[in-house]
């Protein structure tokens, strides 16, 4: 089975869009400041396509009744408790 999600470009029109900040000012010209805004842009950009935690495929080889998944379960539980726990870690700092 493919991913059948549908992806969905933010543009102009969208409230959420956020332009790439000085994108008129050639790379080599900017400053510290600037080069440092563009990189903060790029890592948190809301139209980039988020690393999956984990991939989670059915496969059928030849020969087998029941399928099996690519990852095992037990990575998928410690990779979603290490994100929870990751999100604990982060409310406790809050004063």
């Amino acid at each position: 089975m493919l991913n059948s999600f549908n992806k969905r470009i933010i543009g102009p029109d969208d409230s959420d869009y956020e332009e790439k900040p000085f994108q008129n000012i050639p790379e080599a010209q900017r400053d510290d400041w600037q080069s440092t805004a563009v990189w903060l842009h790029e890592m948190f950009d809301k139209n980039k396509d988020p690393e999956p935690l984990f991939v989670l495929d059915l496969i059928l080889k030849p020969g087998q009744l029941i399928p099996i998944y690519s990852t095992q379960p037990k990575e998928v539980v410690d990779k979603v408790l290490e994100v929870f726990d990751g999100g604990i870690e982060a409310l406790q700092q809050i004063p």
